[in-house]
């Protein structure tokens, strides 16, 4: 419900622009900058709906991997390990003097001594 004084200034606007035609460069620059803008909002959503089939793809491929690799993967605890206890001497023999060098001069020491675990598999490399 328009009231009399509004449709009266309705008119009026009406006539004083129905024979005004803007220059045209006038509105050039503004359709440019909106057709610039609709071309970067599809790139985006383009962008974005491929990122989500990409992540998907990923994500497939992952659950895939896991469900064909689930029967090579071999879990045990620690209770099913064998413990072995041995000097410094015998590192040499299992193969480990290499880590245990950090520990050498606790054996030299007049102050300390140490004494050593091996925690291992039955299906381990180790010749115990």
């Amino acid at each position: 419900m328009k009231m009399k004084k509004d449709k009266f200034i309705e008119n009026e606007f009406h006539n004083y622009f129905s024979g005004v035609n803007p220059p045209s460069g006038l509105t050039q620059d503004a359709k440019r900058l909106i057709l610039e803008k609709k071309s970067r909002r599809k790139l985006a959503i383009r962008i974005s709906s491929l990122s989500s089939v990409f992540a998907c793809i990923i994500l497939i491929i992952a659950v895939a991997i896991s469900f064909v690799n689930q029967n090579k993967i071999t879990y045990y605890s620690t209770a099913e390990l064998q413990v072995k206890l041995f000097n410094y001497s015998d590192a040499s023999s299992y193969g480990i003097q290499q880590q245990l060098k950090p520990f050498e001069v606790i054996e030299f020491a007049s102050n300390a001594n140490a004494t050593y675990r091996l925690y291992y598999d039955n299906n381990d490399d180790i010749k115990l």
